[in-house]
């Protein structure tokens, strides 16, 4: 096997400058090799056959009707409450970060800014939408900006389906989608607080209640939680805290089954942010790697600190209704989110300057985006002249969804979905950006740019799937959208005054409509060898629906996706292993261009990508105590014509996590988890700038503790060997290089009661 090892991570047999261009350093190697070992792939020597310590059997609705997970045709990572709970996952970052082939990065300009890539498809961090579905119970999110605005504490499970989604999905799962099913109350009361405490002042708590009003009829589950943390990045300037974090969530809960057939489900949540925003630090020019060096010069340096001020609201009612044949399911959603965005616009403190660019200009070298109007001196500015630069940006979205369908029954040869859906997001956003004068801190807006935003569509779709024989299934899904897009500019958030803009045909108007409409077709053909082994191949059309920017419409994007397949299970179920392969047609990849002159923004595509790729992901339940899952993820991705990667692909990315449980006395047990994440180098810009390069990048997450049927307890470190990261980089003319950077080390306890 060793060989088989060395072969893969060596390029197939190639020298050692083969493995220095792909990349592949030891990190990648062990993680190949611990893969492969509880892959099943290969027999392990001295494996007893002992069917107690199988793995537990993990049932999905990645189709929207309960199966196997091992029996699904789709490439699927699941993460259970219990996952979750013992790798310590608590947002949407840390749990996409664990998924073969997938980034996910937040921004530090603001909060419900974030990067995803998943199989070389990825997006802007601030405008159109996400290349993966997020779904939680049933109702999708609207936009990139909700997709972090969710508390893990009452998860049940996660699915994350990587491959396009779309005829099931919809127009935002191009890539893959998110299925997020929360913890459902029943007659068993339950109580559960939860409280941590980390470095950097980080405090939280959680508190949960469920259990039944009138027994097998109405049931009840609330949930809250509260955080508090000064945060880990301070500005070098003045030590003010700059990605402080103040979060607070309540959940409510009721299912009414007034008859076996029956069941009514209202969800209503409240989720509200106060957070640091704008923490990235200005580099003086250097060498090509200056944006891997993270000392104490090239820490942040602000005025004030930034802030971004989010509410979420969000309700749904889902009724689903056994009728003779299948089950009628409705889903219901409303959601509001508002954000506003308060931050300076240096990149340096102007009182306290790091760089001096020009000497004989004061105030120059704090890299201001309004320099060329004259220099920011910050408090010894005097009458009329310049203190800092002030941005405000407000992102607010009111989603209404409508999901409705017929699910046949699962136990007959012919199975069938068919349903319709609908969403109206209307969403209103911009920003005012400009100086801040002396002596009354007086702004002054010089570019004001707003916009008002109607997305209408609706869907239908449906799946068959049909065992030609007991072993040979085909399941064939299409959907077919209308996407209606309108937008109207304002000469100020007050919205006074329409400000036209070209439509497609160069005609001025008051509000741009553009209408476009997608069949989106998915073919499936799996077979059933025997108990423990399925093959599978698909064919599928991945969408994703196009956005305004200042006015202008970027155009859809579309790809041709091909994966061939295998799920197998081995040993009596102690090892589970999937395995993919597949190639993915790109076209009209949307792009965000920032320059530094009015709008700021402007949108490109990129005419065609092509992809190629596998994944490989295993369990092993070693035995009693210790299990280990693997996966290991590869991508060829380039541009058509430059031969260049998009920006955050990997070309390998790799993850193992262990969990290791000891009984001890009096009914206690020890516990110990850890992960290992690994990325290879990435871009963070399109064309592969040198400067924009994050290299090969390890990181390990710890946790040890006690626990027993009450209480638990635990220490823990999130990327313990404090490795870091820059996201977000820019190359741009303010004086030097615009950088973010990841998280430090964090470590802390949590403890814990349940009854």
């Amino acid at each position: 096997m060793n060989k088989i090892i060395n072969r893969l991570t060596n390029g197939l047999g190639r020298n050692e400058s083969t493995v220095k261009k792909f990349g592949i350093s030891s990190a990648p190697r062990a993680l190949i090799y611990m893969a492969f070992m509880s892959s099943g792939l290969f027999s392990v020597d001295g494996l007893a056959q002992d069917t107690s310590l199988q793995l537990e059997e993990v049932v999905v609705t990645a189709r929207k009707r309960e199966e196997s997970l091992q029996e699904v045709p789709d490439a699927i990572t699941v993460f259970s409450a219990a996952t979750l709970e013992k790798l310590g996952i608590e947002s949407v970052p840390e749990f996409m970060q664990l998924v073969p082939n997938m980034t996910f990065q937040e921004q530090p300009f603001r909060s419900g800014s974030a990067r995803v890539s998943m199989r070389g498809v990825g997006n802007d961090p601030d405008y159109g939408w996400p290349p993966v579905t997020f779904i939680i119970d049933g109702v999708p999110v609207d936009s990139m900006d909700s997709l972090n605005m969710s508390s893990l504490a009452d998860v049940e499970r996660i699915e994350v389906l990587r491959g396009p989604q779309s005829a099931l999905y919809g127009a935002g799962a191009i890539t893959g989608a998110v299925n997020i099913v929360t913890k459902k109350p029943d007659d068993d009361r339950e109580f559960k607080v939860k409280t941590r405490v980390a470095n950097g002042d980080d405090k939280k708590v959680e508190v949960m209640t469920s259990g039944s009003i009138v027994p097998d009829e109405l049931y009840y589950r609330l949930s809250t939680s509260y955080r508090d943390s000064d945060g880990l990045i301070d500005s070098a300037s003045n030590g003010i805290d700059l990605d402080f974090e103040e979060q607070e969530m309540l959940a409510a809960r009721l299912i009414y089954m007034p008859n076996d057939d029956m069941e009514i489900d209202f969800r209503a949540s409240m989720y509200n942010e106060f957070n640091g925003a704008t923490f990235q630090e200005k580099l003086p020019f250097g060498s090509d790697d200056a944006t891997d060096i993270f000392n104490s010069s090239t820490e942040p340096r602000r005025r004030v600190p930034g802030t971004d001020d989010r509410e979420s609201r969000r309700y749904s009612l889902r009724f689903t209704w056994d009728v003779g044949g299948g089950t009628l399911s409705s889903v219901t959603g409303y959601s509001e989110l508002d954000q506003l965005l308060k931050v300076g616009i240096c990149w340096d403190d102007p009182n306290d300057p790091a760089v001096d660019s020009d000497p004989l200009t004061p105030g120059a070298q704090a890299g201001c985006l309004y320099d060329f109007i004259g220099p920011s001196l910050g408090d010894a500015a005097g009458p009329g002249e310049i203190v800092d630069n002030h941005y405000e940006q407000i992102n607010n979205f009111e989603t209404i969804t409508q999901d409705i369908r017929f699910t046949s029954s699962s136990d007959q040869s012919l199975r069938w979905i068919v349903g319709a859906q609908f969403m109206q997001r209307d969403s209103f956003l911009g920003f005012d950006a400009g100086i801040i004068t002396a002596p009354d801190n007086e702004f002054v807006n010089l570019f004001p740019n707003w916009d008002f935003r109607e997305d209408f569509w609706w869907g239908v779709y449906s799946q068959v799937s049909y065992d030609i024989t007991d072993k040979l299934e085909l399941a064939v899904a299409a959907r077919y959208d209308e996407n209606e897009h309108k937008n109207t500019r304002y000469s100020d958030r007050t919205r006074a005054a329409i400000v036209q803009s070209a439509s497609p045909s160069g005609e001025l108007v008051d509000t741009n409509e553009v209408n476009v409409n997608k069949f989106q077709p998915k073919v499936q053909l799996n077979y059933q060898w025997n108990d423990d082994l399925m093959t599978y191949f698909t064919w599928a059309e991945g969408y994703r629906a196009g956005f305004f920017i200042n006015g202008s419409f970027t155009q859809p994007e579309e790809t041709t996706n091909y994966e061939i397949g295998a799920k197998g299970t081995f040993f009596d179920g102690r090892i589970l292993t999937n395995i993919a392969v597949f190639h993915i047609d790109y076209s009209n990849q949307q792009f965000i261009g920032y320059i530094f002159e009015e709008p700021f923004r402007v949108s490109t595509t990129i005419p065609e990508t092509g992809i190629d790729g596998f994944e490989l992901d295993a369990s092993w339940k070693v035995n009693s105590m210790f299990t280990i899952s693997s996966s290991l993820g590869y991508l060829d991705a380039k541009i058509d014509g430059s031969d260049h990667r998009p920006p955050l692909v990997s070309e390998w990315t790799a993850n193992t996590q262990m969990d290791f449980r000891y009984p001890l006395q009096s009914g206690w047990e020890f516990q110990f988890n850890t992960s290992l994440r690994y990325q290879s180098d990435i871009y963070l810009s399109a064309g592969e700038l040198p400067i924009s390069r994050v290299p090969d990048k390890t990181y390990v997450d710890l946790r040890i503790g006690l626990e027993n049927d009450h209480w638990s307890a635990s220490l823990f470190s999130k990327n313990l060997l404090d490795e870091r990261q820059a996201i977000g980089v820019l190359d741009n003319s303010i004086g030097g290089i615009l950088r973010g950077q990841n998280k430090p080390r964090i470590y802390g306890i949590t403890v814990s009661y349940t009854y």
